[in-house]
This record gives structure tokens, sequence and C-alpha cells, in this order.
């Protein structure tokens, strides 16, 4: 799967990832301006039902499934929805006004320690993982969905250092090997951390 790393902000104060599918670098833009023309069923895109997986070996802590996907994906009415979400949020509203911005999403700690990777947007009906269960790196957890704060199908990821999403801050993560697009070709990297914007896929 190739990617684009994205600075972004779920909720105040927690930094993140975001990745969308796309087949090359210099396509993406075309893509994006594609969407944002068209009534794209969400299936139809890369990105939608691909695998989520553990990023480390740990236990469930957290996870939320049933929340519905908006189909077909629509960049304009979708981000008119997300900026709206963002606008109106309320921390100590309900937990379901929660889940409609975070969507079906799975929290898991890595062992002992005050990580925690959180992983949200998946797709409804998909999560295979429940509160208390431990799973090894490389599990399949989920699928990729448009559910909750989602402008097209995607993979919202970030570390951090509590289990509270609210209270939680930001973590600086890390790849053991992934590959970045510089100067009209893939380079690849190892133990790294992508810059801001960048293009990036793995490695393979």
């Amino acid at each position: 799967m190739d990617g684009q790393r994205r600075s972004s902000r779920l909720l105040p104060g927690l930094s993140s990832l975001r990745w969308m599918v796309c087949r090359s670098a210099t396509r993406f833009t075309s893509r994006a301006i594609w969407l944002s023309r068209s009534r794209t069923p969400s299936g139809s895109i890369p990105t939608q039902a691909a695998p989520i997986v553990a990023p480390f070996a740990g236990t469930v802590v957290t996870a939320v499934d049933g929340v519905p996907e908006r189909n077909p994906v629509h960049l304009a009415r979708d981000l008119a929805v997300a900026l709206k979400n963002a606008v109106r949020f309320n921390p100590n509203a309900s937990s379901a006004a929660l889940h409609a911005v975070l969507g079906n999403h799975i929290i898991l700690r890595k062992g002992n320690e005050e990580i925690y990777a959180f992983l949200a947007h998946a797709r409804q009906g998909s999560i295979q993982v429940t509160v208390g269960q431990p799973v090894l790196i490389g599990q399949q957890l989920a699928q990729v969905g448009h559910s909750g704060n989602s402008t097209a199908p995607h993979l919202h990821f970030q570390l951090m250092d509590g289990a509270d999403i609210l209270t939680a801050q930001g973590l600086p993560c890390c790849f053991e090997a992934y590959e970045s697009w510089r100067e009209g070709a893939w380079v690849r990297v190892r133990n790294g951390m992508p810059g801001k914007r960048a293009f990036v896929r793995y490695a393979a």
C-alpha cells in the first residue's frame, strides 16, 4: 500500500498521521480534485477495506464498532461535516457524540508501558478484537473505513501517553522501515520519522 503522511488534528492537542492510498506521489493531487467533484462509492476507493494491523504487541483497551459510514464519498460534503463536528465538538458530550467524531476505533496499550496506539475511522462491522484481548504485532484488527470525521476512507493513527483520547498527549512515532518519495524516486528509510507532508509507502 502506498500512502501519504499528513499532519492533522482529530481532537485539540493531538497531532496524528492520516494515511490514504495513492498509486503515485504525482497522482495524489489530481485524485483529490476528482473526489471533490464527484460522488464516489466508498468501495471504489483503494483504501476502503484495506487491513488495519497492530503496530506492536499489546492489549486492546478500547474497541468501538457500529458507527455508520457515509456513502458515497464526496470530498466537499464530507469536509463540511468534519469541520462542523470540529467546531461544535464538546468534550463533555455523550460517548455517542464522541464516537460521531472518532468513528469505529481501537486503542491498544503496549505491554505495561504508558504507550497507546489509537486507530480510527474503521469500516463498520470490521472490528475483529475485543477489550482485554492480547494482540500480536501485525495482527489484523479491522478494515479501513469512512466512519466519523472522515473525508474519504483512510486510517487515522497516532501514539499517545494515555488511554483517554480527550486528555492524552501525542507521542513521536518512529518506523522501522519505509520508503519516502524524494526528487522523483522512492528512497528507503530505516528507523526514521516521515517529515511533514511527506509521501511514504511500505518498504518493499
